[in-house]
């Protein structure tokens, strides 16, 4: 599939060279061509990607009917290509069917535009169903995915700046003093003493022997 999506780009490429008249619609086939095939085999599904849920999408991946088309597909890109040089040996109509002799290029041209048109429009058909395929995926992961947590309702702001100040100073609390217990704890229960260092204790007793 690679290489089918890759040399049918080149040619388009060349193509858009020898007609630039027609290089909008050349870019557009390959964008088609692409991008169809690529969220087609990427989209989830349980069997083959030739295995659809859509008729035209059933049919066009039948063995005989995808060989049939793709070839007809790559005859008209190389019938543009060789009429831009040479229109062909002349085939010439029976008299009965009222037509002028024509080139075989372009008799080739004339012949597979209808197969060519229908692999286009399995190609948008496709395009469709696996654009609607990862969206349906994406929303079942999205809606299976548990619900953040709202963040808490911000704080209401006091006009005078008196709040903001009162909830500052009562994070703040104030150092202990040496061999002295806190004023008021931290938490609920009994008093705790601040630990003493050993550099202190020998201040404190320096002190008591001072006295």
């Amino acid at each position: 599939m690679v290489t089918d999506r890759a040399s049918t780009a080149c040619l388009c490429i060349v193509l858009g060279a020898l007609y630039p008249q027609y290089i909008a619609g050349l870019c557009s086939l390959i964008m088609l061509d692409l991008f169809s095939h690529w969220y087609h085999t990427s989209a989830p599904r349980t069997g083959s990607h030739k295995k659809s849920s859509n008729w035209l999408v059933n049919a066009y991946y039948n063995r005989k009917v995808l060989f049939t088309v793709c070839a007809s597909t790559e005859l008209w890109y190389m019938s543009l290509y060789m009429m831009h040089f040479t229109p062909g040996p002349t085939l010439p109509f029976p008299a009965s069917w009222g037509l002028a002799p024509i080139g075989l290029w372009r008799a080739a041209c004339y012949a597979s535009t209808p197969l060519f048109g229908f692999k286009q429009l399995t190609n948008v058909v496709q395009l469709y169903m696996a654009c609607e395929a990862l969206v349906r995926s994406v929303a079942q992961q999205v809606g299976t995915r548990p619900l953040a947590r709202p963040p808490p309702p911000p704080e209401a702001a006091c006009p005078h700046g008196a709040c903001r100040g009162r909830r500052k100073a009562a994070r703040r609390v104030a150092p202990p003093l040496h061999g002295e217990a806190l004023a008021r704890p931290l938490r609920s229960g009994p008093v705790r003493h601040a630990p003493l260092t050993t550099l202190q204790v020998e201040e404190d007793e320096k002190k008591r022997k001072q006295r």
